[in-house]
């Protein structure tokens, strides 16, 4: 997608609260993300139970880290470009706060 796409918003929820996302992602893919994200945080939780909300997040997000740079070592060329124009987005999602503005 590029910068001439449409700006979507959708409501999305991460370990019981709500999230507003916005940006030039398809929206399905946006919830995509939100499930996956939701889905690693309950495998570590349930792995080690008495870890926090913010324990279990910043693990979740090292095994995302983990996971793009393994995958990035894989690659040719080619593909790297695509992973870093979505981790660029996704990263300026965030800086923009647009990711994790709680919607109560």
């Amino acid at each position: 997608m590029g910068s001439t796409d449409p700006i979507s918003t959708v409501k999305v929820n991460i370990m019981g609260r709500q999230y507003s996302m916005s940006g030039d992602l398809d929206p399905v893919y946006m919830e995509k993300l939100a499930g996956q994200v939701n889905t690693k945080i309950a495998e570590l939780q349930k792995i080690a139970p008495n870890i926090d909300s913010m324990q279990a997040s910043i693990l979740a997000s090292l095994n995302f880290v983990d996971e793009l740079e393994q995958l990035r070592a894989q690659m040719s060329g080619e593909g790297v470009d695509v992973v870093e124009e979505k981790t660029r987005k996704l990263i300026s999602m965030l800086e923009k706060g647009i990711i994790g503005d709680e919607m109560v």
